[in-house]
C-alpha cells in the first residue's frame, strides 16, 4: 500500500507562484533525466558517498543545506563500523551500506528535538516546478541529480519546521537536529568571547579529521558594498568541507550552498595588495601563501584562511560527536515562566548547582521544548 502523508507543507509565494506539484520518485527521476524510458537506478537514487555537491536553489533552508553538506562525509562515512545515516533514516539497506528506496513510499528519520530522539514520518513525493521553468524546489546533488535521500532528509526537517518556507536558523542548532551531534557556538567577532583561534584550531583538525566534528560557519549583516566586495553572502550560513595545515598555513575548504551566488573574494584581495614580487607557493624553499595548491572541487566553492574566517564571519558551529563525552546526564523538568513581578526572584526560577571531584570542563545544553513543533 501507497503511504500518503497528509501534512500540510507550507510554501513562500515565490514558491507557490512556481509549484507544479509534488511528484514520487519514478516520475520525478524521469523528469530529470528528460526521457520516457523506464528507470531502476537505486544506486543513483540512494547513493551513499560523500563525493557530493549538494546546492539550495529556490528554499530559503540554507542552514539546513549547508548543514548537509558539512555532514556529509558523516552521515555516510564507514571508517567507524556503520556510517550516521544508517541510524537516522529507514528503510536502510545494510548489506550495501546506503538508504533503501521504499516500496510503499514511506520513510522514517530519527531527528533529536524536544528533549530526545523522536520519529519524523514522511513520504517521498517532493515539489516540482511547473514545465518549462528549471528551478528546484529541493536540495539537489549537481553531480548526481537524480540522488534523492538528502531531498528526502530535508523534507522531513522541514516538517518538523513547517514546511518549505522555513527561513533557515543556524547550521549549529540544525545538526543538533538532524543528527543529536552536540552543538557549539563560537562568536568570533564579540571581544568579550576573545576565541583563541590556535587552541580552536587544535581542537578542531583532529577531530574533523577523524569524524569527530562537523564544522560550519554563519555571516553577520553586511551591506551590498560589503557583499560585492568580499564575495559573501550577510546573514547566511556556509559548509566546512575540509581542513588542511600546510608549512603553518592553516585554512578551511568552505562552500556556499546556493546553487549561484557569490564566491569569497579573498585571494584577489590579497593578489590586488601584493607587491609585484611573488612570493614563493606552498611545498617551495622559501614560504606559503594560500592561492595555489588544491583547488576548490565545485562552484561556490573557496579556500580561505583561519584567521579570513576569524575576520569575516561571525559564528563558527562546532557539533561535536556525542561519543566524545565520557559521561552524560539528561535532566528534564517543567517550568512555569512566572509573572514579570517575580522575575528577579528565586521563588519562581530554579537554581541548579554542578559539583565535580576533578578539574575537566563540564558542558551545559539547554534547550526549550516546542521550539521546534
Amino acid at each position: 500500500m501507497t503511504c500518503r502523508d497528509h501534512t500540510e507543507y507550507a510554501m513562500s509565494h515565490q514558491q507557490n507562484d512556481i509549484l507544479g506539484g509534488w511528484e514520487r520518485p519514478a516520475a520525478l527521476v524521469g523528469s530529470l533525466l528528460h526521457t520516457d524510458e523506464p528507470f531502476d537506478g537505486t544506486a543513483a537514487l540512494m547513493a551513499a558517498s560523500g563525493d557530493c555537491d549538494l546546492v539550495q536553489d529556490i528554499t530559503t533552508d540554507c542552514s539546513v543545506v549547508a548543514s548537509l553538506c558539512a555532514a556529509m562525509d558523516v552521515l555516510v562515512a564507514k571508517s567507524r563500523g556503520k556510517p550516521l545515516l544508517s541510524r537516522l533514516m529507514f528503510p536502510y539497506d545494510h548489506t550495501n551500506d546506503r538508504p533503501k528506496l521504499s516500496q510503499s513510499g514511506k520513510y522514517i528519520f530519527r531527528m533529536h528535538f524536544n528533549g530526545c530522539f523522536r520519529e519524523v514520518v514522511i513520504d517521498d513525493r517532493l515539489p516540482v516546478s511547473r514545465a518549462g521553468i528549471d528551478r528546484n524546489l529541493f536540495v539537489v546533488d549537481r553531480r548526481n541529480p537524480d540522488l534523492l535521500w538528502p531531498a528526502l532528509m530535508e523534507k522531513a526537517y522541514l516538517k518538523v519546521r513547517g514546511g518549505y518556507d522555513f527561513p533557515g536558523s543556524n547550521s549549529g542548532t540544525d545538526l543538533w537536529v538532524l543528527t543529536g551531534w552536540i552543538p557549539e557556538q563560537l562568536f568570533l567577532q564579540r571581544s568579550s568571547e576573545d576565541v583563541d583561534l590556535n587552541q580552536t584550531w587544535s581542537r578542531m583538525l583532529q577531530c574533523h579529521q577523524e569524524g569527530d566534528l562537523i564544522i560550519t560557519l554563519g555571516t553577520g549583516r553586511l551591506t551590498h558594498t560589503e557583499e560585492d566586495a568580499l564575495g559573501l553572502v550577510g546573514e547566511h550560513d556556509y559548509a566546512v568541507l575540509k581542513l588542511e595545515e600546510v608549512n603553518g598555513t592553516r585554512r578551511l575548504l568552505v562552500k556556499n550552498p546556493w546553487c549561484d551566488g557569490l564566491v569569497w573574494k579573498g585571494a584577489e584581495l590579497r593578489e590586488h595588495s601584493r607587491s609585484t614580487a611573488n612570493p614563493p607557493s606552498i611545498g617551495s624553499s622559501g614560504g606559503a601563501h594560500l592561492e595555489m595548491t588544491s583547488t576548490a572541487p565545485s562552484r561556490g566553492t573557496f579556500w580561505i584562511s583561519l584567521e579570513e574566517v576569524a575576520q569575516n564571519f561571525e559564528s563558527m558551529y562546532l557539533n561535536w560527536n556525542p561519543s566524545c563525552f565520557g559521561r552524560r546526564q539528561d535532566h528534564h523538568f517543567t517550568w512555569q515562566v512566572p509573572a514579570m513581578s517575580w522575575s528577579g526572584t528565586f521563588a519562581h526560577n530554579p537554581q541548579y548547582s554542578i559539583c565535580s571531584s576533578t578539574s575537566d570542563t563540564v558542558w551545559i545544553l539547554l534547550e526549550s521544548r516546542g521550539t521546534v513543533a
